[in-house]
């Protein structure tokens, strides 16, 4: 898990993917499929403490905002026997400083996320 500690560091990893406009994503994985977190906590999935920010391709990969605060771009993979990898991490003030940057912040249509 990589653990971004800044908006220029953030500005290297967001670009490997391509991410998806923000909406309601609902996510039905077995319980116990987890994932690592910035807040040191692992979340499970399907949690719904957990809000999906978005989808992200290659592959299969989500943008997860913790009740704590942190965004993580987590990539899942398997069918029957499901993983969860955190590609990174970081805190809501540094993808909203990020979002802000770029020109996008005023995209994102719901306040949670920001």
């Amino acid at each position: 898990m990589n653990l971004i500690k800044d908006k220029n560091e953030l500005a290297l990893e967001f670009p490997k993917l391509t991410v998806y406009r923000p909406k309601f994503y609902s996510l039905k994985y077995n319980d116990n499929v987890t994932y690592e977190c910035g807040c040191n906590n692992s979340h499970r999935l399907n949690d719904d403490t957990i809000l999906v920010f978005s989808m992200a391709r290659p592959g299969v990969n989500f943008l997860f905002l913790c009740p704590k605060g942190f965004y993580s771009m987590v990539s899942v993979k398997g069918f029957f026997k499901t993983n969860a990898k955190t590609l990174w991490t970081c805190k809501k003030k540094i993808f909203i400083d990020y979002m802000d940057a770029i020109g996008m912040a005023e995209s994102i249509p719901d306040p949670r996320f920001k």
